[in-house]
């Protein structure tokens, strides 16, 4: 268990990624991050479910009145519109539906969250590329990103306890929540900039200054390198990500 000590080590003691660098924790620290993001976030929508279900309830009924004025533009017979929206709404409670959830981010966790950790790494392996001194070491490079991931574990139980205390299990920290969801509803450009605030938060901050320090112990990274290498890579990913949603949605 001494890896799951060296997880939250790191935050306290960054000179730890030395030795979590050169030994084998990638399995066990990918199966500990999966299972602990996994189990908060699902507990958030266990615990405060009701809340949750009434709230979508209510946004269907909205949902449904919409659906139903545009169909009577479309010249659908009464039958018709019934028949379709009696479809959407059996969609629309099984997908709100507490198992439907947990499922999802089960799914999330076990197929998506490994692929992000290998895309992460190859990504910050442009650094390397960058600073052009320094010798690339995969394995290296992704036990880092994976252990900088200690603020994204303590970040999902710290929401799951004001999830708790507030009641809403779609409570976030993200910058996006400065932009109520109503307020984009008729904005392309408002919904492109709420979802790429959605990627800044505290603890995907922390991570990435985890991120650096550690780049610097493990590879020798000036600490000014270091940061500026992570930091841009990140703003580089947020400009990219808002030019795909203002291309293609």
């Amino acid at each position: 268990m001494d890896f799951l000590v060296k997880i939250f080590e790191v935050i306290i003691n960054p000179s730890k990624f030395n030795e979590i660098a050169n030994k084998n924790y990638i399995l066990v620290g990918v199966l500990t991050f999966i299972v602990l993001t996994t189990t908060f976030n699902s507990l958030k929508y266990v615990i405060n479910y009701e809340n949750y279900k009434i709230t979508m309830m209510n946004q269907m009924d909205e949902s449904l009145k919409n659906i139903e004025e545009n169909l009577k533009k479309k010249g659908l017979t009464l039958e018709e519109r019934k028949e379709k929206l009696k479809n959407y709404e059996k969609f629309y409670l099984q997908t709100i539906s507490l198992p439907a959830i947990v499922i999802t981010y089960i799914a999330i966790g076990i197929f998506l969250q490994p692929i992000i950790l290998l895309i992460q790494t190859f990504v910050f392996g442009f650094i390397f590329l960058l600073f052009q001194n320094y010798k690339y070491n995969f394995k290296a490079l992704f036990s880092v990103v994976l252990f900088s991931k200690s603020y994204i574990i303590l970040g999902s139980f710290f929401t799951l306890i004001l999830s708790i205390i507030f009641g809403s299990p779609t409570f976030s920290l993200s910058a996006s929540s400065l932009i109520p969801y109503e307020a984009i509803a008729n904005n392309d450009y408002l919904k492109i900039l709420r979802n790429t605030l959605y990627h800044i938060e505290p603890f995907s901050i922390l991570s990435l200054i985890l991120l650096a320090i550690g780049l610097s112990k493990v590879f020798d990274f000036q600490m000014k390198q270091a940061f500026l290498g992570v930091f841009s890579i990140f703003f580089t990913f947020l400009v990219l990500n808002a030019l795909f949603y203002l291309l293609f949605f």
